[in-house]
């Protein structure tokens, strides 16, 4: 029986929308291990850990989870998804991956 943990993590974005002013960021994802949420990619990008996938999906206000590869071929693969595992009902393709770890944003200031 595979163990799922739940984490928290804190993540902030910094983005220059002007000369001189930044405008920040911060999301709070829960992370599920080894679960992969199909069928809701909008984006994807290549990142060296969750943090910075997390961070790819604060920048994209449409964003609301992301798929990220945590080995295999194509390890670093960051999908940025338009819903949660929570908000999409079980035939969207919520599944298991020993793969992937999916984090959604469960508070965004």
């Amino acid at each position: 029986m595979a163990v799922f943990l739940s984490i928290c993590a804190l993540i902030f974005v910094s983005q220059l929308t002007q000369p001189g002013k930044c405008s920040i960021e911060e999301a709070i994802f829960r992370r599920k291990e080894q679960t992969y949420l199909a069928n809701h990619v909008i984006k994807t990008k290549l990142a060296e850990t969750e943090l910075e996938c997390g961070m790819h999906c604060v920048a994209d206000g449409s964003c609301a989870s992301v798929n990220f590869k945590t080995s295999g071929i194509g390890k670093g693969l960051c999908e940025l998804n338009r819903k949660t595992l929570q908000e999409a009902s079980d035939a969207d393709g919520s599944e298991h991956n020993p793969e992937f770890n999916h984090l959604y944003i469960i508070k965004k200031v």
